[in-house]
């Protein structure tokens, strides 16, 4: 059994230790077990969590929100967790940053690099991808230039963090990098088998207001959808592209 402490290493410990407490008071014979059970989630997560030796992802906090029918309030200060974890994780490129390695082949060597055969090598990576020799060995140049990467033992070994940008900011980078990835989904669309790629199209109607929350909704999607795929048994690098965009004139461009 888990003694309680006074102190927490994140919010998600301390709702975890004081929820099992408090079913513990009103049943001796409550278990770590039943509680995982009761929560959705395995038992050594929660033992983990409940030690402070790691923190919840989002979707394990939306589980224990939808098994314990938690309040607003309550789901914020979990997501705390989520939130840190997440930006510690994060290697927020600047706009001048980002500029150097806009073109969509950067950040596809940067991800062969969790492929478990892959070769630090501009053969291998320009066969991989699609791209010239030449393209290759200067794409691979500059990013071990840069620091992102290593060659460890004929390897790629990737140094940084998950790379992501500045959002909401207007960034001519960013919308190059944007183009090259809608270039490469037409290029797919007649050139990738059907079993091999999903493209969906849906057309809704909407209060502007909820734009941010679908923002957000997407950005969760991207989160769970990477934790899903990732393994390390992989051999393939995919790029997902999610457009949402008006149809209809926005009312101040129809005034403008």
């Amino acid at each position: 059994m888990m003694s309680r402490k006074n102190t927490f290493n994140s919010p998600c410990q301390e709702f975890l230790v004081n929820e099992f407490t408090r079913r513990q008071g009103r049943n001796s014979s409550y278990s770590i077990r039943a509680f995982a059970r009761d929560l959705g989630i395995s038992k050594t997560t929660i033992n983990d969590v409940m030690r402070g030796e790691r923190r919840l992802s989002t979707y394990h906090i939306e589980s224990i929100s939808t098994c314990l029918s938690l309040d607003e309030a309550t789901i914020k200060f979990l997501k705390k967790d989520d939130i840190n974890t997440s930006e510690r994780n994060r290697l927020v490129l600047l706009e001048d940053e980002f500029r150097v390695i806009k073109d969509w082949y950067y950040l596809a060597i940067l991800n062969l690099a969790k492929l478990p055969n892959n070769q630090c090598c501009a053969d291998w990576i320009a066969e991989r991808l699609g791209l010239s020799q030449e393209l290759a060995e200067r794409s691979l140049a500059e990013l071990l230039g840069l620091g992102l990467i290593e060659n460890r033992d004929g390897k790629i070994f990737r140094t940084s963090k998950t790379i992501t940008t500045s959002t909401n900011i207007p960034s001519e980078s960013i919308r190059e990098h944007h183009k090259q990835s809608l270039v490469k989904a037409v290029d797919a669309l007649e050139e990738v088998p059907i079993e091999l790629r999903d493209y969906t199209t849906v057309t809704y109607v909407l209060n502007p207001e909820k734009i941010q929350d679908a923002k957000n909704l997407i950005f969760s999607f991207h989160r769970k959808l990477g934790k899903l795929l990732d393994c390390k048994q992989a051999t393939e690098v995919y790029r997902l592209n999610i457009q949402f965009f008006p149809l209809t004139k926005t009312q101040e461009q129809a005034q403008a």
